[in-house]
């Protein structure tokens, strides 16, 4: 299945979550509203095998966007090959977004960092202070 397809269904599964899908060069993003970032990373892993996170980083887009900070998840799936970007905005003056610790644990140092660096709180991270 091609990151395009997926980002589809992403859509017709949370369509109230769905901001944007972006493709640039076979690789695939998709701008989500933070409140069902859980469930749209559970059915994914659980539907499309995305059990490696690559990589999650925060953005700050600071007099840039309208919602300052983003959350960036790069989903792989090992078994199929699939890879997938996730950006979930959040807002400077809420700056929380829950944790996927849960879903997968290579996310422990990422909030860390991310929470060091930019100051959004995890929440439902179980050991969430400065790492740097």
């Amino acid at each position: 299945m091609e990151p395009l397809e997926i980002a589809n269904k992403i859509k017709e599964k949370f369509p109230e979550q769905v901001k944007d899908i972006k493709e640039f060069k076979g690789q695939v993003s998709v701008t989500l509203k933070k409140e069902k970032i859980i469930d749209i990373c559970k059915w994914l892993y659980e539907e499309f095998e995305f059990d490696y996170l690559k990589d999650l980083c925060g953005v700050d887009y600071l007099g840039k966007k309208e919602v300052r900070f983003e959350v960036v998840y790069t989903l792989y799936s090992i078994k199929h090959h699939y890879m997938i970007r996730l950006k979930a905005e959040v807002d400077d003056k809420d700056p929380t977004i829950d944790s996927v610790i849960n879903i997968w644990q290579g996310a422990d140092w990422h909030e860390r960092e991310c929470y060091d660096m930019f100051g959004i709180i995890f929440k439902g991270h179980p050991d969430l202070r400065r790492i740097l």
